[in-house]
């Protein structure tokens, strides 16, 4: 008996540091996050420089919450945040927090870009005020709380950057909508102008991040829909292997739509016996007797 009870001390003599080390390190974080707390509630929005340094303190609070929980798990602050607030900070509510602190500074950036458009304009530099406008367009696209309005925004600036010629920025806006279901739309629309433009290989990547999108749908006709529309954009730029895969991932009666507009594209390219071969693969007879 004498030898276990020694064994229980040796053992909880030898736990008790490694879990002090824990709340410690945890503790250390959670006061770094306090900190960080304290002063951007004194900061204000009336300049550019406080709203950025009070997004970075609310960032770095949320940073701090996080890796209390990722490297201090078995701490007690840890247990405390995944249960709910810990004095006025709350995992939960932060994200929303964060989003509310880049509200003034994309309205203070929107202004600085259209103050440099009108600067441009007023100096005959058309394509700089462009480029000014359209940067300005797009921060104040950002500003729309509703996440579809935001998403449907920036998708139709990025069509228009792709109708005025400036693919590479159209691209850049359309990783920037947080909307999985535009996001694919668009991307998938300018791999098409890629492929008419000869640039194939630009093409294929596009189409890869479209294919990422659309996985991200959570809405299973949402999703069919736009692997629908990827399917087809793969066809016209004569990516029939791709097409045909991306319709595989098609649940519904979608898939026989998507078949069918590859058979159509691989027949208007020549290819009819491949079309043909496609039709061949929609499993409802009626779908399969229209293509054929």
């Amino acid at each position: 008996m004498n030898k276990l009870i020694a064994l229980v001390a040796t053992l909880i003599a030898s736990v008790m540091p490694a879990c002090a080390d824990v709340n410690a390190d945890a503790n250390r974080l959670f006061v770094e996050a306090m900190q960080a707390w304290k002063q951007s509630e004194q900061l204000t929005n009336d300049s550019l420089e406080q709203a950025q340094e009070r997004l970075d303190l609310l960032t770095l609070v949320d940073e701090n919450l996080n890796l209390i929980i990722t490297e201090n798990p078995s701490s007690n602050l840890a247990v405390q945040l995944l249960i709910g607030p810990v004095g006025p900070l709350s995992l939960d509510d932060l994200p929303e927090q964060i989003a509310e602190a880049e509200g003034p500074i994309l309205v203070f950036r929107g202004n600085e870009q259209l103050t440099m458009a009108k600067a441009h304009l007023a100096n005959g530099e058309i394509g700089n005020a462009r480029v000014a406008l359209v940067k300005a367009t797009i921060l104040t696209a950002q500003q729309i709380e509703d996440a579809d309005g935001r998403a449907e925004a920036l998708f139709f600036i990025a069509e228009a950057q792709a109708e005025a010629g400036d693919v590479a920025g159209a691209l850049n806006t359309a990783q920037q909508i947080d909307r999985a279901w535009f996001r694919a739309v668009a991307l998938a629309s300018f791999s098409n102008a890629q492929s008419e433009a000869g640039d194939v290989s630009g093409s294929r990547v596009t189409i890869a991040l479209a294919l990422q999108a659309a996985q991200q749908v959570e809405d299973a006709d949402g999703r069919a829909e736009v692997l629908y529309f990827i399917a087809e954009v793969q066809a016209k730029a004569g990516d029939v292997a791709g097409a045909l895969n991306t319709a595989q991932q098609i649940e519904g009666a979608t898939r026989a739509s998507a078949l069918r507009a590859i058979a159509e594209a691989q027949a208007k390219a020549g290819d009819v016996a491949g079309a043909l071969s496609t039709a061949q693969q929609i499993e409802e007879a009626d779908d399969r007797a229209s293509a054929l």
